[in-house]
C-alpha cells in the first residue's frame, strides 16, 4: 500500500538527485572560469597550458551536464585555441585565446 509517507520520501529522494545534477553542473562551469582566470595570470607558458586544460576538462563536464549552450560551446573552442598556442609555447596568443574563452564561459554562466 501506497502512504503518504512513502510518496513524500520519493518526491525528497528525486528533488535531491535534481538539485545535485545542477549545482555539479554549476560548479564545473565555475571551476572551468576559475582556471581560465588562474591562466590569465600566470608568467610561465606550462602553468598557462596546465590551467587550460583543467578549464577545459571542467568545461566539457558542464557541457555534457546541460543543454547545448552556444557560448559554452564557443568557451571550449577557444579553450582548446589556448591549450594549442600553449603548447607551441606562445604565451602571449594562448592568453589572448583564454580571455576570449572566459568571456564566453562567463555568458554561459549568467545565461543558466
Amino acid at each position: 500500500m501506497i502512504t503518504k509517507n512513502s510518496i513524500l520520501s520519493t518526491f525528497l529522494i528525486g528533488l535531491f538527485f535534481c538539485c545535485t545534477v545542477a549545482v555539479a553542473d554549476e560548479t564545473h562551469l565555475n571551476e572551468a572560469i576559475k582556471h581560465t582566470e588562474q591562466a590569465l595570470q600566470s608568467t610561465e607558458v606550462k602553468l598557462i597550458a596546465q590551467h587550460m586544460e583543467e578549464a577545459k576538462t571542467h568545461s566539457e563536464a558542464a557541457q555534457s551536464e546541460q543543454a547545448a549552450d552556444s557560448h559554452l560551446n564557443e568557451g571550449i573552442k577557444k579553450l582548446d585555441e589556448a591549450v594549442k598556442e600553449s603548447k607551441l609555447g606562445a604565451a602571449e596568443l594562448a592568453k589572448k585565446a583564454a580571455q576570449e574563452a572566459l568571456t564566453h564561459l562567463k555568458q554561459a554562466s549568467i545565461a543558466k
